[in-house]
């Protein structure tokens, strides 16, 4: 019985533990995700990149949302935020967010994208005087 209650225990710290992790976020970069995007597929990420194909629409129910190209080096995944994130063309930002390899809405279908809903989009500039200030 005592093991019992023993081998229990640390399967439950455990899991515990990888459930931990499983939603850790995961700093990376446009190249790595394209290459191993299974990975990737549903994790918490942290990416850093330029702006590009910026658009900035409104909603069918009339809310505001941004989609971008996070592009390094040549390669590039989708992003998607709620909101106008105040960006232009051609912007270094550091997006957080969680990738998703397929991602259905509606009728649509979009692939190898940051859905920075529940994240951040912040510019590099912004990130700068953050450190500089201490914050």
């Amino acid at each position: 019985m005592k093991r019992t209650s023993a081998v229990l225990s640390a399967l439950a710290v455990f899991l515990l533990f990888a459930a931990g992790t499983a939603t850790a976020q995961v700093r990376t970069d446009v190249q790595a995700i394209l290459s191993n995007p299974n990975g990737f597929d549903g994790r918490k990420v942290e990416v850093e990149g330029r702006v590009e194909s910026l658009r900035s629409r409104l909603s069918a129910k009339g809310s505001p949302y941004t989609t971008f190209k996070l592009a390094e080096d040549g390669d590039s995944l989708s992003v998607f935020t709620l909101g106008d994130a105040r960006l232009k063309e051609g912007d270094i930002v550091k997006v957080t967010g969680r990738f998703q390899k397929i991602r259905y809405l509606s009728q649509y279908v979009f692939l190898n994208e940051i859905d920075a809903t529940d994240g951040q989009v912040v510019k590099a500039e912004q990130l700068k005087e953050d450190e500089e200030s201490g914050s």
